[in-house]
């Protein structure tokens, strides 16, 4: 576009449009790919959880029977009683949940809101970048002395390049453990392999337990809906 009259402009707009267009884009895929797939997963939970838990309790009694493992402890009764106690945390704590859920319905309508401000206005930086970075630059020499206005510029630098590096790379790390996560899940015949391996990537952003608290909703999951020896497996393949 740069031969036509306003060339650059144009030029500038176009890319604004294919970027845009390419992120919504992918928004849209990743939504109609995986989001049916967390709505039958959390229905089907929903719909059965004392199946759910019934399942994880005889799985784990039938595989510490098996291995002869705590021979003198009764399974069975152990874990009746950890789970009556989840129960009783997770009943006690229902007031609380409900009021979160209540505020983040309300909050939608804000958040919808807030995005939209933040697609137009992501659209006028982008557009008006170095006419915003020039007029800045000169407010903070104008501002403060040459010293501290070059310390304030250095730092906004610094703190782009930080910023900019640690979120690709976060970015890129959980893309790669999604591709990973992905083909094990489903050699090892994972229900809900797409939304499994997306937890874990998102998961994973988290340092230090993202992982270990994905690593375990995983292993509970493939506990209750096929036995402990695939979450064994599991936790070796991760």
């Amino acid at each position: 576009f740069k031969k036509l009259k306003h060339g650059d402009k144009v030029n500038r707009i176009f890319c604004i449009a294919l970027l845009f267009i390419m992120l919504f884009g992918v928004i849209y895929l990743i939504m109609a790919m995986i989001v049916p797939q967390i709505v039958d997963f959390i229905q089907s939970i929903n719909s059965n959880v004392n199946g759910f838990v019934e399942n994880i309790k005889n799985q784990l009694t039938s595989f510490f029977e098996t291995t002869g493992w705590f021979n003198n402890v009764d399974i069975e009764q152990m874990l009746t009683d950890f789970i009556n106690k989840i129960g009783e945390s997770l009943l006690t704590n229902i007031p609380l949940i409900a009021d979160s859920v209540s505020k983040i319905i309300q909050q939608t309508a804000t958040f919808v809101m807030y995005f939209v401000v933040g697609v137009v206005i992501s659209v006028i930086m982008l557009y008006k970048k170095e006419k915003i970075a020039s007029f800045t630059k000169r407010l903070t020499y104008a501002t403060f002395s040459k010293q501290k206005a070059d310390k304030i510029c250095k730092t906004a630098r610094l703190s782009d390049k930080i910023l900019y590096d640690y979120t690709g790379a976060k970015a890129i790390e959980a893309l790669i453990v999604f591709a990973i996560m992905l083909p094990g899940l489903y050699i090892f015949k994972i229900p809900y392999p797409l939304v499994m391996a997306l937890i874990m990537a998102i998961f994973n952003i988290i340092p230090y337990i993202g992982s270990i608290f994905a690593g375990a909703i995983i292993v509970i999951m493939t506990i209750a809906l096929i036995n402990v020896q695939t979450a064994i497996w599991i936790v070796i393949y991760m």
